[in-house]
């Protein structure tokens, strides 16, 4: 696993678009939307030996890293059970039944983070569970206040806000009917206005 930091980027929007262009879309709608290339392969020797971490957790994230692993070898904690059950994730069952990659993003206080995924070889899938404990990872019993789910075939994105207080996120990389493959996070974050 490569985990790449990079300073953690703000906008001050007052210098940057003035006062009077945030009743018109504000940040979101000026900022281009990023394409992420990790320029992977699906030969898989680069990130064949991504390493698992305490509990369900493969790495700790902050706001500007990149990472590139594979879900070969991941855990199996969640499937459709987890997804269509109490977290609503997702509403129909795709076989998520195969391996999983989780990393645990801790963003700043009002802060807003793009996470884009990118993966060249499989069908996988982006998932973001909000989850404010940093000793267990949830399971079906539990119940999720927010899940966010990116479906898009190759790669995908999710936005994620915090407010007055920093915000704990799970992202899970998971793959319909249980494929696995290689795959690029990336995360972006600027201050919320």
């Amino acid at each position: 696993m490569e985990v790449r930091r990079s300073p953690h980027r703000v906008l001050i929007l007052a210098a940057l678009i003035g006062a009077g262009s945030l009743a018109c879309g504000g940040v979101k709608g000026m900022l281009p939307k990023e394409v992420y290339d990790a320029d992977l392969t699906c030969d898989g020797e680069a990130i064949a030996r991504t390493p698992r971490g305490k509990d369900c957790v493969t790495a700790e994230l902050v706001c500007g890293d990149s990472v590139t692993g594979t879900t070969v070898k991941g855990a199996s904690n969640y499937g459709d059970k987890f997804y269509s059950g109490d977290s609503f994730c997702s509403s129909l069952p795709d076989n998520y039944e195969g391996p999983e990659r989780v990393y645990r993003l801790n963003m700043p206080a009002n802060a807003e983070a793009e996470v884009l995924l990118d993966s060249p070889c499989e069908d996988l899938d982006l998932f973001a569970i909000r989850w404010p404990d940093q000793h267990t990872c949830p399971n079906e019993q539990h119940s999720i206040s927010q899940c966010d789910e990116d479906d898009s075939k190759g790669d995908g994105s999710l936005m994620l806000y915090s407010d007055k207080r920093p915000r704990t996120f799970l992202l899970v990389v998971d793959g319909k009917e249980s494929a696995t493959g290689e795959f690029g996070l990336k995360v972006n974050c600027w201050e919320r206005g």
